[in-house]
């Protein structure tokens, strides 16, 4: 039987999705409360930093909530903080690299010869009636 890496359980995903579920149902109070909490405890208890996955994911959820709340001062500065530990995450040789800005080359097709096409003949015999 193969051995296969798993994820660690993620410790509060029943809280994450509680909190989903309250932001489905428009309590966006009660999730970002939630929200908040979690992403306390996943720095204190997990000593997760500010670029792990789950840390973004519930950053961004909270950053979702706080918007729905016409919050969007904190929520863009969240979502500005998520942004900036993405692009450090970004291998240094990827930021170094230039962009191609060649376009593709187009692929010419072989010229063929020109062909001796006759027009076609028109017919003149008389009509029969």
């Amino acid at each position: 039987m193969g051995c296969c890496v798993s994820k660690p359980k993620d410790e509060f995903g029943p809280q994450r999705a509680q909190a989903r579920g309250l932001a489905a149902k428009k309590s966006y109070a009660q999730a970002e409360k939630i929200y908040r909490e979690v992403l306390l405890l996943q720095q204190q208890r997990q000593k997760l930093t500010l670029a792990h996955p789950d840390v973004l994911e519930t950053m961004s959820n909270l950053a979702d909530v706080l918007e729905q709340q016409n919050k969007t001062k904190e929520a863009t500065d969240i979502r500005n903080t998520i942004r900036d530990r993405l692009v450090r995450q970004l291998p240094k040789q990827a930021a170094k690299k230039p962009l191609p800005n060649k376009p593709p080359a187009k692929k010419s097709l072989p010229k063929s010869p020109p062909s001796k096409k006759t027009p076609p003949k028109k017919n003149t015999a008389p009509k029969k009636n």
